[in-house]
């Protein structure tokens, strides 16, 4: 078997250092500088030649702030934050949502509505419906664009199912589907949290209408 068709050791922990070493902006030999470990020790886990024993793998996990079982594939949370990685692997989201949502708890980054808002957002009955279409929508967008650069036009349909009846849509109008959805939701959102919103709105539709007979 030639070199370049050689199968890489731990082919997880090749992708997550060569990740690691992209984010540190360096070529080897400054990322192996800041590892303390010689070029060539980095150049053999690049190429997937070598796994770390556990000393390394202690030592690139403290250097690049990441847990060691990120490093080997066991959990795709990267923060060596116990109490991150429970809610990560408990509830699902991603680390970085965490991190966000501790940020504006602790207010570093936003304004002290914003925690408020996010609560309210979150525990709205509608928002399950929101979040699904969104991710549908982004997914389909993606195949769609896909399809777009292969030429292949017609052929993607979206079987979407619909109070009980299945409608199949193709390409771009499966898109605006979700899209409207989304927007509805939304809006239906706002309706049910903030009733008033519909009051001062008919208030200003009715003003308007007097206005006009003036």
């Amino acid at each position: 078997m030639k070199q370049s068709e050689k199968k890489p050791r731990l082919k997880v922990f090749q992708k997550r250092f060569e990740l690691l070493r992209k984010e540190h902006g360096s070529n080897n030999t400054d990322f192996a500088e800041f590892l303390k470990m010689s070029r060539q020790t980095v150049g053999f886990y690049l190429n997937g030649d070598r796994v770390p024993d556990a000393l390394n793998l202690i030592k690139i996990a403290e250097k690049c702030n990441v847990s060691a079982d990120w490093l080997l594939g066991l959990t795709n949370t990267r923060s060596q934050d116990i109490e991150i990685k429970q809610i990560c692997e408990k509830i699902g989201l991603e680390e970085q949502v965490i991190i966000q949502l501790q940020g504006i708890y602790e207010g570093r980054d936003y304004e002290p509505e914003t925690i408020e808002g996010i609560n309210s957002i979150l525990s709205s009955s509608i928002f399950q419906l929101l979040a699904r279409d969104y991710v549908r929508l982004k997914r389909f967008t993606e195949k769609v664009t896909a399809e777009y650069k292969e030429h292949s036009f017609g052929e993607l349909e979206d079987p979407i199912h619909e109070e009980g009846e299945v409608i199949t849509l193709k390409g771009c109008r499966a898109c605006d589907y979700y899209r409207s959805k989304i927007i509805d939701q939304f809006s239906i959102m706002l309706d049910m949290d903030i009733p008033v919103y519909q009051t001062t709105k008919a208030y200003f539709s009715l003003l308007e209408a007097g206005l006009e007979k003036i």
